[in-house]
């Protein structure tokens, strides 16, 4: 009994160290994402175009963007998204103008990615909007949240083929035809695999009359 009583201590003991080693390394994280400059971000900005058209700009497998983006996800850190769209404003900048120049890409409306009514009651907010909000104030341009809605309550996408991801998005957005026709869309997204999400959105707004659509994710 007694070494059953030792052991069992140890077996505690050794959970307890591990788990608060975790968490020190998740705090140490927290805090350094937090203090990251604009500048610093700017050091890990890698645009890219993805074959779904989408224009992407931190790589996701970096730790620290990894912990961004679930610290504004799940508590809408709103200065740390602010300094991530600081440190892509010459990259985005570029982009529009370009499509301005070829395209006539003016006036956009900032339109985030929507999430379903019951998961913005549960979180208390939608977290591609905290992204869009701060494009909207660097290219002082309409933000559109609602424009755009999520119908459809769908699973998620984590672990999902392609083919599985398009069917359980399939119709899940519906626009408005009034406040979209003939307009130019700048879609915002916070993380992009496949593009299926940005291209399910993009079909509605086209569906209701959208001039041109430009696809923009965060990470990818």
């Amino acid at each position: 009994m007694k070494n059953f009583s030792k052991n069992l201590f140890f077996h505690v003991n050794s959970i307890f160290k591990n788990f608060w080693t975790i968490f020190e390394e998740y705090d140490e994280l927290k805090t350094k994402v937090q203090k990251t400059s604009v500048d610093s971000w700017k050091d890990f900005v890698i645009p890219t175009k993805k074959s779904s058209g989408v224009l992407a700009f931190f790589p996701y497998k970096e730790a620290v963007v990894k912990k961004a983006i679930i610290l504004i996800k799940e508590h809408e850190e709103k200065e740390i998204a602010k300094k991530m769209i600081g440190a892509i404003t010459d990259d985005l900048m570029a982009e529009i103008a370009e499509e301005n120049e070829l395209y006539g890409f003016g006036e956009p409306l900032v339109v985030p990615i929507p999430l379903f009514d019951k998961k913005i009651l549960k979180k208390g907010f939608n977290h591609s909007e905290v992204f869009a909000k701060e494009i909207s104030n660097l290219l002082n341009a309409e933000f559109a949240p609602k424009v755009l809605k999520k119908i459809k309550e769908t699973k998620d996408q984590h672990g999902l083929s392609k083919e599985e991801r398009e069917k359980n998005l399939k119709n899940a957005f519906k626009a408005d035809p009034e406040k979209i026709s003939g307009k130019n869309i700048l879609l915002i997204d916070d993380v992009t695999t496949t593009g299926v999400t940005l291209l399910e959105a993009e079909k509605e707004l086209f569906a209701k009359k959208a001039r041109r659509v430009l696809k923009i994710a965060i990470a990818y």
